[in-house]
């Protein structure tokens, strides 16, 4: 196999991944909404506890603050229980954010 072939074809996949990230962060932003679905995905990144999941998902908790910070609110899956609405531009929305962050990602927060 051609090297150069090999590293274009690596490249193009990096790129694609990048790609998807930033729709999922531009979703992220502009809904604010951890379903059960991406905090699967949340819990999946945590629990196995290296850089590079723990990066991924210390990103989108980023996002998250930052939509909260500039005003927005977040719907943030709950475990057994209906949705946690959590309002946004105030310290009671940051502290109950942080609040579920430290309940589902507590290493996150490190």
């Amino acid at each position: 196999m051609n090297r150069f072939a090999a590293w274009r074809r690596a490249r193009a996949r990096r790129h694609s991944q990048r790609a998807a990230l930033a729709a999922e962060d531009a979703a992220l932003a502009r809904t604010g909404r951890v379903g059960a679905e991406l905090f699967a995905r949340f819990s999946e990144a945590h629990g196995y506890g290296t850089a590079t999941p723990m990066s991924w998902l210390t990103n989108r908790l980023t996002v998250l603050h930052r939509r909260l910070r500039e005003g927005g609110t977040l719907e943030l899956h709950e475990p057994g229980a209906a949705p946690l609405m959590v309002p946004g531009a105030g310290d009671h929305g940051e502290t109950v954010f942080l609040q579920w962050i430290g309940r589902h990602f507590p290493d996150s927060l490190a």
